[in-house]
């Protein structure tokens, strides 16, 4: 499966991740995702490569709908 975001993904996760008070070492470990890969994402360059049980894992943490972080659509 395939999950395209919108450009706005990495922001309005770093954002959501400050609201509930996580550090990225915190949100990584909740989810699963590498402190390392979870920084990339922050800053863009990795969100591309992002799977729909790490996405659902992110949203699931947040405690936010799917496309309150950005998805755009879902390939199957």
């Amino acid at each position: 499966m395939v999950i395209q975001l919108n450009d706005a993904f990495p922001e309005n996760l770093k954002f959501l991740r400050k609201k509930r008070g996580l550090s990225q070492i915190a949100l990584a470990r909740q989810t699963g995702i590498s402190v390392h890969y979870l920084r990339g994402i922050e800053k863009g360059h990795l969100h591309s490569q992002l799977s729909l049980t790490q996405y659902m894992s992110l949203c699931s943490t947040l405690q936010v709908s799917p496309s309150v972080l950005g998805v755009v659509h879902i390939d199957e």
